[in-house]
């Protein structure tokens, strides 16, 4: 049994496989041993179950379920790191990540691409909310 971090984004960036920030440089390396499930790896909505899960806090599989699992950040309200930013609509959320601070995220964007650090917020982007599970 892995020993519990207490926050989802230390248990994801304490990961053997996650990258190591240091101030404000971030270290991508590690990032690239995250893969899509089929190699073993997570989708957006996997890597935030990951990560909570490790901290001892169960989600529900899919980011249209992670959302309606809350509870729901009001708009308006600043992020905390550890807050889980999703993107899409009521009906449709298709994709979720964890908020890290200073405006970024840890996101697994699917289509090949690695888990990483990006901004979590940019030019038409669908953002919907956030939600703070185990508070």
């Amino acid at each position: 049994m892995r020993p519990r971090t207490g926050h989802p984004s230390r248990a994801i960036l304490s990961h053997p496989s996650s990258q190591r920030l240091n101030r404000d440089k971030y270290d991508l390396s590690d990032l690239r041993k995250f893969r899509e499930p089929a190699e073993g790896g997570f989708d957006c909505s996997g890597l935030t179950r990951a990560a909570y899960q490790a901290a001892g806090i169960d989600l529900p599989r899919t980011a249209q379920t992670q959302y309606e699992a809350g509870p729901v950040v009001p708009p308006g309200q600043p992020l905390q790191i550890g807050d889980l930013v999703f993107y899409g609509t009521a009906t449709d959320i298709h994709h979720v990540a964890i908020y890290i601070g200073n405006g970024h995220m840890i996101t697994a964007p699917g289509d090949k691409e690695v888990v990483k650090i990006a901004p979590y917020r940019w030019a038409k982007d669908d953002y919907f909310g956030a939600t703070r599970p185990g508070t």
